[in-house]
């Protein structure tokens, strides 16, 4: 599946396209599990990425609720194998459990077969997070060419979902031309 989309440059003050993206899913794509305690945002999150192509299966607002998900696979086999297609997306600063909490316990139970993404508009070094954890951060805001990029390292590390393709290639053609 291909989509073109806009890059947008990051400064709030300069909402000006970079550059014309021709942007190439894994095939197939991962599927996506958010957590956070902001409602809006979950469901932002959710359509982003289903425009974008993906499948969300879960949406959470706590992580004692994506633990308990978690928990729950082990009895269906199938279920637990579409988990290991995807890629969790939490939210760090979350009531009653955080998400380094949350990924914490599912290492323990999963033994580090599913992939956890930390998504977090702080500073990662003031969280003090354990090496390993999280197989990657997401710095809010963050585009789908951030999210690929990701996958992208991920899967150069030979960590992340099980899926193959390809994912992003930049077309630069149109770059000068949008000039403001």
């Amino acid at each position: 599946m291909t989509r073109i989309i806009s890059s947008f440059n990051s400064n709030a003050d300069d909402h000006k396209p970079r550059s014309n993206m021709k942007l190439e899913l894994p095939n197939p794509p991962p599927n996506i599990i958010i957590v956070d305690d902001t409602v809006d945002l979950v469901r932002v999150y959710a359509r982003f990425f289903e425009m974008a192509g993906f499948k969300v299966i879960a949406t959470f607002f706590d992580g004692s609720e994506l633990v308990e998900y978690v928990r729950s696979l082990g009895s269906d086999p199938a279920k637990m194998e579409e988990a290991r297609r995807s890629v969790i997306i939490t939210d760090y600063r979350m009531p009653r459990m955080n998400g380094g909490e949350a990924a914490k316990v599912i290492r323990e139970l999963q033994d580090s077969n599913l992939t956890i993404v930390l998504n977090t508009a702080e500073d990662t070094s003031s969280l003090q997070i354990p090496d390993g954890l999280f197989d990657g951060v997401l710095h809010k805001p963050f585009s789908i060419t951030d999210f690929l990029g990701l996958l992208q390292r991920l899967s150069r590390e030979g960590k992340g979902p099980q899926f193959q393709g390809r994912y992003l290639q930049e077309e630069r053609s149109v770059e000068n031309s949008i000039q403001g």
